[in-house]
């Protein structure tokens, strides 16, 4: 019987110790932020050339109504950004709107350009370029976008690159 009670006062003074220790630790306040995307201060805004791209006549085609593509290169001037919208046909208009350029920091994306995007009518392909000076080497962004097209009813696709270290 004499044991049992050593265990017993052994455990209630562990139980006391810990209970110590725990209050004794300093409170920390955490709490999630409302979004993982920030913009920046120093958001450069772009402004998009947009120019009709020929037509590939044996390309079969697209399943979808609309479809998109990103390219981006670099230069001694920064990240050339181009992004191609084809439609199905004709397109009364066709373009890319609702640009953001964002650069992945520790705590998600940082939009560090944008631009309200191109627009031409009664063509079928278009590109639209545009270029971003403030891109560092090294860096991973993406480019987020809408593309849209009207051949017989108007349509928007969400776009986004992907993201990618710029390494030019």
């Amino acid at each position: 019987m004499h044991q049992k009670k050593k265990r017993k006062i052994g455990k209630l003074v562990c139980a006391v110790l810990v209970t110590a220790f725990l209050v004794s630790l300093p409170y920390t306040e955490v709490s999630a932020a409302p979004s993982l995307e920030v913009v920046s201060q120093e958001t450069q805004e772009l402004e998009f050339i947009a120019y009709e791209l020929p037509v590939d006549e044996n390309r079969p085609s697209l399943w979808t109504i609309l479809s998109s593509l990103v390219y981006i290169d670099g230069s001694d001037e920064g990240m050339l950004i181009e992004i191609s919208i084809e439609s199905n046909g004709v397109s009364s208009k066709i373009g890319v709107k609702d640009v953001r350029v964002q650069k992945k920091v520790w705590y998600g994306w940082s939009t560090v350009a944008t631009a309200s995007g191109c627009e031409l009518t009664n063509v079928g392909t278009i590109g639209c370029s545009a270029l971003y000076t403030g891109a560092v080497k090294g860096e991973t962004y993406r480019i987020l976008y809408t593309a849209y097209g009207d051949v017989d009813g108007y349509i928007e696709r969400a776009g986004d690159s992907g993201e990618f270290v710029y390494t030019y």
